[in-house]
């Protein structure tokens, strides 16, 4: 007996040792779950029985009143930890951000279903959004999982295969482990994608000490001093997405479609160290033949928060959460983001999802929104949020121009590199499209003045291929040469002078109506 009792646990201390059922990690997670179930339930006003068993909201549309979703957001978060620390959030923090969202109606959605929805494959609920970790942290699996149990919500995982595939992925402190990563895969709440094999790394770019991000330098090759060639760095960047994908795909048996980049940068910050002006295209290049879908962080002046579909489109941006935010703050930066709907007014009394693109702006009772170039600047400019899906519409705008500077309605506004617009200037009158980073005039008039004193109405009318710029409700310049692809896109404003620190720019009121 007591032979066969000693060899019990010998055993099962053996296979504790290799189980991932005994870590310590996991026990304190079992625990959790059915404690966040009851004060899930608690603080949501629920009942005991109706906490034991998490209430699924279908994804899809569950009636023809339902809102359909036509831009989503993305989430990302890093370290989900015990106390604050740097840019991770807390458990509290991340348990109070969630329950919003849930109570307001959000529902995560899988990689799978994002990847068709941004191909206009799959229509999702209008209050859908996908959440993503990175780096493959033990502190963003154990504290996270008990919550998207009790809440039904499911997350995708971005791991550094040097870190948790192979030799490295089997037991450290803060890395996830290939075993972990595993148990992940079979809740069903967890995908697994690529965040890179080793560029998650800072590396020598110089003799000199200087270091930069894997992706976006040509490194210094130090037993021959000198930098990489180009050919050698398009080997590198290739190679590093092939095999990330590969070892993920071959360890867990799943299919890899996405790759976050270290960072949250793929060479388009205005802010990136890169030392190779190519960098940015080849990395685009090589991601796109191995991976459908690319994220990045989005930055202030990077134009909408959401994402919307477009055909073939590869760069995605996500939402950092920020440690200061509580729940309240997340759900209304993702209500300012959700798509606005035709017609659209308002007298500029608070900000509804104004985003500065370049300068800044303010909202001043019995002003209006007010540009003023600042700091340096020759001007600003903003866009507004949650009408990247606008397609054919006017847009009417009571402006003042104390500087006489000109103005810039844009229209079918994607990005900084794809819209369109009227160009209002001094002794001009421009219709004006930038496309894929190329700008250029499709039908200007000169010779005549469309500034005004006082207060004065400028208007800009997209629909189909025809862009008409306005003044006083007369037409001043029709093309009907509008780029095919610029078929849908939001609005915004800019105003720009050669002379630092003189533009003004002062709109009184926004009209947008549907055409």
């Amino acid at each position: 007996m007591n032979m066969a009792f000693a060899l019990v646990l010998v055993v099962g201390a053996l296979w504790a040792a290799n189980a991932i059922y005994f870590e310590q990690s996991y026990f304190i997670m079992m625990f959790k779950y059915p404690w966040y179930q009851l004060t899930l339930s608690g603080d949501r006003g629920g009942s005991f029985l109706a906490s034991v068993f998490p209430i699924s909201q279908s994804k899809e549309l569950e009636s023809e009143g339902g809102g359909k979703a036509l831009s989503i957001p993305v989430l990302v978060y890093h370290g989900i930890v015990g106390k604050a620390e740097g840019d991770n959030v807390t458990t509290r923090d991340f348990k109070e951000q969630m329950m919003a969202l849930k109570d307001a109606g959000w529902e995560t959605v899988s990689i799978e279903e994002f990847q068709a929805f941004m191909k206009g494959e799959l229509q999702l609920s209008e209050k859908s959004f996908l959440l993503t970790f990175d780096d493959g942290r033990k502190d963003s699996y154990y504290p996270v999982d008990p919550i998207l149990r009790a809440l039904d919500y499911e997350a995708v995982m971005f791991v550094i295969t040097n870190q948790s595939i192979g030799e490295k992925g089997k037991a450290t402190h803060f890395y996830l482990s290939e075993k972990e990563l595993k148990h992940m895969q079979s809740t069903g709440r967890w995908d697994i994608q690529s965040h890179g094999k080793f560029a998650h790394e800072l590396y020598a770019t110089g003799p000199n000490g200087e270091t930069g991000h894997f992706y976006s330098n040509l490194l210094w090759v130090p037993e021959e001093e000198r930098p990489e060639t180009p050919e050698e760095f398009q080997e590198r960047i290739y190679e590093d997405l092939r095999i990330s994908k590969e070892e993920i795909e071959e360890s867990l048996g799943i299919s890899v479609a996405t790759i976050a980049f270290p960072f949250g940068d793929f060479g388009h910050n205005l802010f990136a160290d890169s030392n190779f002006e190519l960098a940015k295209g080849i990395l685009l290049i090589s991601a796109k033949e191995h991976y459908s879908h690319g994220f990045y962080q989005w930055w202030e002046g990077e134009g909408f928060t959401f994402n919307y579909p477009r055909e073939d489109v590869l760069t995605v941006k996500r939402l950092e959460v920020l440690p200061n935010w509580s729940g309240e703050a997340l759900l209304q930066i993702l209500e300012q983001g959700m798509s606005k709907s035709l017609p659209y007014q308002e007298s500029f009394l608070q900000n509804n999802a104004w985003l500065s693109n370049w300068g800044s702006f303010d909202m001043q009772p019995g002003k209006g929104l007010v540009f003023l170039a600042e700091g340096g600047q020759a001007g600003a400019s903003a866009v507004l949020d949650g009408t990247g899906g606008w397609e054919d519409y006017e847009v009417k705008a009571r402006v003042n121009l104390p500087s006489q500077t000109g103005v810039f309605i844009w229209v079918r506004f994607q990005d900084a590199n794809n819209n369109a617009a009227c160009n209002f200037g001094l002794d001009f009158v421009h219709a004006e499209q930038v496309f894929k980073g190329e700008k250029r005039v499709i039908k200007g008039v000169r010779g005549v003045t469309p500034l005004k004193e006082g207060d004065f109405t400028v208007s800009a009318r997209v629909q189909g291929r025809t862009i008409q710029c306005l003044v006083e409700g007369e037409i001043v310049v029709e093309s009907t040469f509008l780029e095919p692809d610029l078929n849908r896109g939001g609005v915004g404003f800019k105003m720009w002078d050669e002379q630092i620190g003189k533009s003004q720019l002062l709109v009184r009121s926004l009209e947008v109506q549907p055409l």
